[in-house]
């Protein structure tokens, strides 16, 4: 008798069924999978989230910072009666050692920015208005020097304090009576008026010499002394051989 033999469909009909995995099973094999083919990572331990956390809490002190000395700068401005603000979010690099040699030299350096600029505007006036060589060169002398003074001093001030200092403009007002005068009167108006002012720029780097901490502040300080006595000895000469007058106190006393 002939035999039957399964056909290709029938073996196909009878091959066992591989077994179906739900969507669980299926998920957690490819964990698996994933845990054995990727490296695992090293657990950071507990300096590391601490030098973490403390480069964080450095980086918001010093915006901090930066955002007090904006607001404290721009709120004392007003009562100072001075041209004063803060760079934005700006930090001081090199701020005196003490609270009371910090305060002294943000209040010289912006002192000293006015009084230079008022030198600066009167010795301009001079370069018109006299008639004396040597006098018009020792005005062209303190606009060059104060000028650049001025520009060193906002420097330092941005530099050491974060601060910006713009010359304060309400001492112009004293300079109204050179307008009238041209020849001798302008000259012995201006010298008089000139050697006073120096004694003043004098007397505030003497202060400046035993009170300001950073070097080159006190520099500039003797500097200022130095060049400004001899400024007013020469103005001094001149009113006594030009016009026969006297020139005030001595250079000697000083």
């Amino acid at each position: 008798m002939r035999r039957n033999l399964p056909t290709l469909r029938d073996r196909v009909r009878r091959a066992p069924r591989q077994p179906q995995l739900n969507q669980q099973e299926l998920h957690t094999s490819s964990a698996r999978t994933s845990s054995r083919d990727t490296p695992s990572r090293p657990v950071q331990g507990p300096g590391i989230v601490q030098k973490e956390n403390d480069a964080k809490t450095a980086i918001q002190n010093r915006r901090r910072t930066g955002s007090i000395l904006t607001a404290l700068a721009v709120a004392l401005a007003p009562v100072a009666g001075v041209a004063v603000a803060a760079a934005p979010a700006a930090v001081a690099d090199a701020p005196a050692s003490s609270e009371q040699a910090e305060r002294f030299e943000v209040d010289f350096l912006t002192g000293m920015i006015d009084h230079h600029h008022m030198a600066v505007m009167m010795s301009q006036m001079c370069l018109e208005k006299a008639v004396h060589d040597e006098l018009i060169a020792t005005c062209e002398d303190i606009i060059a020097t104060q000028t650049a003074e001025i520009e060193t001093m906002q420097g330092w001030l941005m530099d050491w304090y974060g601060l910006e200092h713009m010359p304060d403009m309400t001492g112009m007002q004293s300079m109204q009576r050179f307008h009238d005068l041209d020849g001798e009167e302008f000259e012995i108006a201006f010298m008089r008026s000139m050697i006073r002012h120096h004694w003043g720029a004098v007397r505030e780097a003497e202060t400046c010499l035993a009170r300001a901490e950073h070097d080159d502040l006190l520099a500039m300080c003797a500097e200022i002394k130095t060049v400004q006595l001899c400024e007013i000895e020469m103005m001094q000469n001149w009113l006594h051989e030009w016009y026969g007058l006297p020139g005030g106190r001595p250079t000697s006393t000083a």
